[in-house]
């Protein structure tokens, strides 16, 4: 009874439109008072024990970095870079846009960033070359998830914190499955635009100018580097990780390319505490929520129900894979992984998968949940930066939905197509 009070007040308030924080929150306290029995600074001790991790410092770094690298004009020497390099394609400023997402992925680890970004730069770029509002905002969107997979991933971090995982072998993990989403992207728009008419926008790039471009843009490129390569030979921790690369973006936005002013740093710095304030926020609330599950034995009972039901981890990734991907409809992303994560990792784990493994399917699985009707985030952040009907966009997603399901089935029953980079940097 405790347990259904509990998820009724939590599911009746999100379809009520109340923002998942406060939903989770509000669920939290009914459910905490009616138990009896608790002392009511327990709430407040279990909120802040949520955000008390050492590695949860690396958010706001890796936030900044993000700012940082945006602020200093890099995102449009990438996408210079990307049009180099696939422009005379088929579709190619829809090839752009999935190539410029992958190089972003690498800086920001935010699908909500990219899409806003890319949707300000590329989609009114796509509409005047006739690609069309909807296929345009859903390409943004789609291709916008590269952000937390490709490391560094602020997904990953979360992942790691509540699932105690290495993040080093989970940002090395990441980065087959995001090259994997990018062709899969990068294949379904040839198809389209073979369909639909769409031509490339240049001859091919001379292989000089190509390394022109590479080097404009070489200073972000290395931003991933230093992130991947450092915390996944244990040279850094994720937390130093986001200190030099947040330091390094404002050297590189001040010196290298001169576009960062003294008096653009307060702005910057408000900006990265606001984002950083929203993801701890859910953070908080969900650590005080997964606490009553637990405390009502949520886990225990969700355990045996699966193991009896799955009999394997095949029917289990299975069965977690269409749970998430109809919670990915309802829920915020970051609450989604942050909720589900604590209680699922233990059973993968004594079903023998490896932690690694199903938080790569985790994090594919809530990404795809970001893009579907009726909550989608990322399609409302095009849609609202864009103008873009919000319809329009979920119709075209669902033109690219079977490229994402085919790389969800690939990371979830073929783990070695990934694992093998971890297994051979030895992280």
């Amino acid at each position: 009874m405790d347990a259904t009070l509990l998820f009724g007040v939590f599911l009746l308030l999100m379809l009520a439109g109340v923002p998942v924080v406060a939903a989770l929150a509000a669920s939290s306290v009914v459910a905490f008072f009616l138990l009896g029995g608790l002392p009511a600074v327990a709430l407040t001790q279990n909120a802040v024990f949520g955000i008390d991790k050492f590695v949860l410092l690396s958010v706001p770094l890796f936030i900044l970095t993000g700012e940082l690298m945006n602020a200093s004009g890099i995102s449009l020497r990438l996408f210079d870079l990307a049009s180099a390099l696939v422009g005379h394609l088929r579709g190619g400023l829809a090839q752009v846009n999935v190539v410029a997402n992958l190089f972003l992925g690498g800086i920001s680890g935010s699908s909500s960033a990219d899409a806003a970004l890319t949707t300000k730069v590329l989609v009114p770029m796509m509409v005047k070359r006739g690609y069309g509002t909807g296929f345009s905002g859903a390409l943004t969107a789609t291709a916008a998830m590269l952000g937390p997979i490709i490391p560094p991933s602020i997904a990953m971090i979360l992942y790691g914190s509540v699932a105690n995982v290495s993040i080093g072998k989970l940002f090395i993990a990441g980065i087959v499955p995001g090259c994997m989403v990018a062709f899969a992207l990068g294949l379904t728009v040839w198809l389209i635009s073979i369909m639909r008419g769409y031509r490339g926008e240049h001859a091919r790039a001379p292989m000089l100018e190509v390394l022109r471009r590479a080097g404009q843009a070489g200073w972000a490129l290395l931003l991933p580097l230093i992130a991947v390569l450092g915390i996944g030979f244990g040279v850094i921790t994720p937390t130093e990780a986001g200190a030099i690369a947040a330091a390094y973006s404002a050297l590189v936005g001040s010196f290298a390319y001169r576009t960062i002013r003294l008096t653009d740093y307060p702005r910057l710095l408000v900006n990265a505490a606001v984002d950083t304030a929203v993801v701890m926020l859910i953070v908080a609330v969900a650590a005080t929520f997964t606490f009553l599950i637990t405390l009502l034995g949520i886990p225990q009972q969700v355990a045996q129900q699966i193991i009896a039901q799955s009999g394997g981890p095949t029917m289990f990734l299975l069965l977690v894979n269409v749970a998430l991907l109809f919670a990915g409809m309802l829920m915020e992303a970051t609450a989604l992984l942050l909720l589900t994560a604590p209680i699922l990792v233990p059973i993968a784990i004594k079903l023998g998968i490896d932690p690694v493994h199903f938080g790569l399917v985790m994090v594919v699985n809530i990404m795809i949940g970001t893009l579907t009707p009726p909550f989608g985030q990322s399609a409302f952040i095009v849609s609202a930066i864009g103008r873009i009907p919000v319809e329009r966009i979920f119709a075209n997603i669902m033109l690219l939905l079977p490229a994402l399901l085919l790389v969800l089935g690939i990371v979830s029953y073929l783990p070695g197509s990934f694992l093998w980079l971890v297994w051979l940097l030895g992280a």
